[in-house]
């Protein structure tokens, strides 16, 4: 099992190397922590608005995982810091991320919208209770089911 797993890893890593693009959110990282950085010590908005607009341009697939390092790190200050203006902080960082998200919507709203228009936009038991296959095993299955008494 360990040996399968770590296969799997080691695949994923080299099927990474093989889309270079992410290397663009690599070169912008250091910034987002910076930008972090002046949010939490300094409450400085713009840093922070601007850096996650820009990573979410620049590779919005990719900007979902710095999304979740972003509030895991931003979770991480709220329990761990002493700071005094951690409610000023808070407020801050919620007005920079809806900013940053309206920034660059030009970038994942397109995606989103073809998402909802299309069939993965729907519950998957609405589109299962649709089916031939459905449709065919509710009439099917009691009679299986009272033919094995």
């Amino acid at each position: 099992l360990l040996l399968a797993v770590s296969y799997a890893f080691s695949v994923y890593g080299l099927m990474y190397f093989q889309n270079s693009i992410w290397l663009d959110e690599m070169y912008l990282f250091p910034l987002l922590f910076l930008a972090l950085d002046r949010l939490t010590e300094e409450n400085k908005l713009w840093p922070y608005t601007l850096t996650i607009a820009w990573m979410v341009a620049v590779n919005y697939y990719i900007g979902f995982m710095v999304a979740l390092f972003t509030l895991l790190r931003m979770g991480c200050f709220f329990l761990l810091d002493q700071a005094k203006n951690k409610k000023k902080v808070a407020w801050s960082f919620l007005g920079g991320s809806l900013l940053a998200l309206g920034l660059s919507a030009f970038a994942w709203l397109p995606s989103l919208l073809q998402f909802l228009g299309s069939a993965r936009g729907e519950s998957i038991l609405d589109n299962l209770a649709g089916t031939q296959l459905v449709r065919h095993m509710e009439t099917t299955l009691p009679l299986l089911f009272n033919l094995q008494r």
